[in-house]
This record gives C-alpha cells, structure tokens and sequence, in this order.
C-alpha cells in the first residue's frame, strides 16, 4: 500500500509538471494573431512649423489660429477671401504604406468654404508619385469637391491597396482666378497603419483630443512655435456614415488576378484626373448611355454640338504593372459619337504616357474616328510594360472646324495576374442599377458640391458635425471610441492545428509521463499479485 501511495503521488506531480510545461490556451499558435498599430503622419494637428512642405504661390498655405478643430493652430490652403488668383495651393507629406499592412486608415478634417459662382475651383487631397509635384496628374485621386461647408466634417479613407509603396500624400485647393474664392482648412490628419506582431503589445490609453473653442473665420498667422495642449473630457460624436457602395461591373476575377484600376465604373467622384480643357469631361447618369452600373464618362462633344475651338476631352489615370506579372490586359467600353470624316483630326483614343518622363508617349493603343452610337469593346495586352509606370490616358479631340466628336466610356479595368495561369477575361455582365446618390442633375460635373471619392473598394466616408440652427457651430470633441483614430489589437480563434514547438513538447511530455506512470502502476499490481499467490498455501491455510 505504501508502495502504490508513493506512486499516486509521483503520477500526479508528473501530471502537473506536464500541465506546467504546456502553454496557456491563448497561446497555442504558432503565430498570434496581434496587431500593433501606430499614425505615421507628423505633426498632424499643425502645432508646430515643421515636417510639412508647404507649395509657394500666389496664395500661399499658412498656419491659422481660427478656426481649430482642436489645438491651438490648423493649417489654411486656398483663399477664403477677398484675394484670388489662378493657383494651387498645397502642402504635402511623404509617407509609406509597409508590404504587411493589414489596414491603413487616412482621416483628417476639414473646414470648407468656396463660394456660389466659384467657377472650376476644387478641393481635394491626392496621392502623387515622389518628386512628380504635378497636381494634374496624381497617382490617385483620394477625394475631390468644390463644397462650401463652414463647419468641421472628417473625411476618411483606406490607402490599403497601395501597400508597398512610397507617395507624397497632398492636400490641395485649386482657384482658377474667376469669381469666387475657395479655401479648406485642416487639422488632425492622421494615417493609422496596423501590422502584424507576434507578441502582443499593451497599447497605452488615447488621451482624447481637447475640446475646442468656437470660432468663425480664419485669421493668418505666421509659423507658430509649439504650444503645449491641455486635455479635457472627450464628447462623442457621431459615427462616420459610409457613402453609398457602388454597383458592381464585372464577372469576377480568375484566380491570382487583380484589377490595378480605380473606379473603372466611374461610380464614384475619385481616382481618375480631369485634364483642364474647353470640354471638360463629366460623370454621366443618363441610363441611356451608362454600359453598366449607374454611370458612365462623357468626353468631348456628347450633346452634338459643332466645335468651333480646338479641344480635348481627357482623363487619365496612373497605374504601376507589377515586374513579376504573367499577364496584364487592359479592357474598356465605348459608345462612340461624330460626325467627321475618318482619318482627321477628329479622334476618339487611348494613349499610354509616362509620367514620370514628362507625360512622353509610350505607344498609342487605339485611335479611331466613330459614329456607331452603341456600345464596343476593346481589349489590349500590357505584359511588355512590365515594372513600369504608366498613364492611361482617355481623350476625345476635336480640331474646331465646326464637326462634333465625343465617346461615352465605362467599365474600364486592367487585369493583372501574378501566376503562369491561362487568362481568358470575362466579358463584362450588366449587374443590377443601383441607383448613384441624387445629383438634382442629369449629368453631374466634377466639382459639385458634397462629391465624395472611394478608392478602389474602400469607402471614403464625410462624417458632418451637426450644429444648432441659428447658433454658431460649434467644433466636436474626438470621441475615444471613433474607431479607426484609435490603435487596436484583435486575436483570432484558437487553432490547435498549427502548434507551437513549446506547444507539442509539452503535449508528448505530459503524455509520456502518463504512459509511464500507467506501466509502473501494472507493473505493481501484478508484482503484487505474485507475491500474494507465493505466501499462501493451495488449500487456504496458513503456513505452519
């Protein structure tokens, strides 16, 4: 008995030693799932004069004391008033977005003034290729308006899909000269980033942002030095309200493909650059001439009417062919429309340019002169562009002499696949309408008021602050739970098909030390049992 309480005993401490050896249940896998997640943009609230460029010109950027979203200074581009000029007015900041990016959340707030009969002016905040400084022609176009609202609203917006890459990140404010002024004033810009850690990581608590005071028009105030910021009681503010998800164009994608462009649909006010010409391109929602979705593209002269002046019609838009792709091939629809002769100056067309060579011509892709008045297709090969940095560049010429020529465009995608697979592209299938938020127009021009961009399938959102009618408006305060202002952390479920080494060292020990355990335990019994059978006699009696 004694001998069997000694290895009752042992077998348990060996249990617990095993138990000892193996991890806790939440770290089991081989890579926890942690996030650490941390803002990259410096000097985000303008408290001090540094980390921005900041453009020259006519109307230059400045430092404001008024208004403030929270702080003591924002920063000021384009001119509220009463100066006016042909200018852009910007500030940029380089940024990168990392290869392992799990999201990368831009959002930042603006103050926006511009007045009724401000003719082509426009705000908007843009991503550019580094040393390009070419405002027509960004690398992505993130948000762009013309909207006159004196009171504080975020913008937000993933920059997800450029993981990898390096960008001057812009914030712009266009006046063309004529008429009313156009001004926006920032503040708390800020660019999340979240990777993956192996560890996880204790995030401090985000002290909220102070509540500001109420103010009115902006005053110019040279480079301040820095000012230190007191906190207060953070107040909640609405959550953000996502803009409308666009319709969808296409069959899906084969495996391993990807489409590179942005808003190919032109569902959206975003991603494409409009060339400033006679003709200005528009977003178009006659259903009459949209291929699929909601809208399309007019380019050029779509209403029938002569041209007298010489005119192009243009947008474009950058793109980046991976140098490992297998294959790239760019697809669009056209409703084509004209009345010249074939072979002149007339055209409907797309040019690829190189805009890091001073917009050079690449190759011309396809230039036609036609009047089908029905929807086309064309499909070219991008494969030998490999690693490059290109510009898809759509226009519709006219030469002034009294003729018309214009194109409706839509479902524009570039397909790149990254593996050694047959591609066939799928033809592009009309899904259901869904209707594009109500313009009050038939055809909505850039530039109108509360237009909001999406990139890619990311949503930018305008999150508006609500003021009492006939008060002043006043600035919110951040709440600590806005979501993506804050770093976060998530875990996934556990998986025990992924083991750590210290996991299944652990696991083999403890069931070593039981198997062990068990044949020393029937080892005993039967030792046991033999001697029991030795000391007493067949018939039963004891030994004498």
């Amino acid at each position: 008995m004694v001998h069997r309480y000694h290895i009752c005993i042992a077998a348990l401490l060996c249990a617990l030693l095993g138990l000892l050896v193996l991890p806790p249940a939440g770290a089991l896998s081989s890579a926890p799932p942690y996030q650490t997640c941390s803002n990259v943009i410096l000097n985000g609230g303008f408290e001090t004069s540094g980390n921005w460029t900041l453009g020259p010109g006519p109307l230059p950027p400045m430092y404001v004391n008024s208004p403030v979203y929270s702080g003591s200074w924002a920063m000021q581009t384009g001119s509220p008033g009463p100066t006016n000029a042909l200018a852009n007015s910007w500030i940029y900041q380089r940024i990168t977005i990392p290869n392992n990016a799990v999201s990368a959340d831009l959002n930042f707030w603006t103050w926006l003034t511009s007045a009724p009969n401000a003719g082509t002016d426009v705000q908007q905040a843009l991503l550019l290729i580094p040393g390009s400084n070419n405002l027509n022609q960004p690398f992505q176009v993130l948000w762009s308006t013309q909207t006159n609202a004196p009171a504080w609203q975020k913008i937000s917006a993933s920059l997800i899909n450029q993981k990898g890459r390096t960008l001057d990140l812009y914030f712009n404010v266009f006046n063309d000269g004529a008429g009313g002024n156009t001004s926006m004033v920032l503040d708390n810009v800020t660019l999340t980033i979240c990777q993956p850690s192996s560890t996880p990581t204790v995030l401090p608590s985000v002290t909220p942002w102070p509540t500001p005071v109420p103010t009115s028009l902006p005053s110019a105030t040279p480079f301040p030095t820095p000012l230190p910021v007191s906190s207060v009681t953070a107040s909640p503010i609405p959550s953000t309200t996502a803009f409308p998800t666009p319709a969808g164009s296409a069959t899906p994608l084969p495996p391993n493909c990807v489409d590179i462009i942005g808003n190919g649909g032109f569902e959206w006010d975003g991603d494409w650059a409009f060339g400033w010409d006679p003709l200005l391109p528009f977003y178009n929602n006659n259903a009459a001439f949209v291929h699929s979705g909601a809208r399309s593209m007019a380019q050029g002269a779509v209403n029938q009417s002569p041209v007298t002046t010489p005119a192009f019609s243009s947008i474009r838009q950058n793109i980046v062919v991976p140098p490992d792709a297998f294959s790239a091939n760019i697809t669009f629809w056209y409703y084509p429309i004209s009345n010249a002769a074939a072979g002149g100056f007339n055209r409907q067309e797309l040019i690829l340019l190189d805009p890091l060579a001073f917009d050079e011509t690449v190759a011309v892709l396809w230039r036609v002169t036609e009047n089908s008045q029905s929807w086309q297709t064309q499909t070219y090969d991008l494969s030998q562009y490999r690693g490059r940095t290109l510009s898809v560049y759509f226009n519709a010429r006219n030469s002034g002499d009294g003729t018309w020529t214009g194109m409706y465009l839509d479902d524009v995608s570039v397909v790149v696949c990254d593996s050694a697979v047959a591609v066939q592209l799928p033809a592009v299938i009309p899904p259901i309408a869904t209707p594009a938020p109500d313009s009050g127009i038939d055809s909505l021009q850039p530039g109108q008021p509360n237009d909001v961009a999406t990139t890619g399938a990311t949503v930018i959102s305008v999150s508006p602050v609500p003021s009492s009618e006939g008060s002043p408006s006043t600035a919110p305060t951040a709440s600590s739970n806005t979501g993506s202002d804050e770093p976060r952390r998530e875990r996934q479920p556990l998986s025990f098909s992924d083991l750590s080494p210290a996991a299944v060292l652990g696991l083999v020990s403890f069931l070593v030390i039981l198997v062990v355990v068990g044949i020393v335990l029937l080892r005993r019994r039967k030792e046991g049992e033999e001697h029991a059978s030795q000391s007493t006699p067949i018939d039963g009696t004891p030994d004498g």
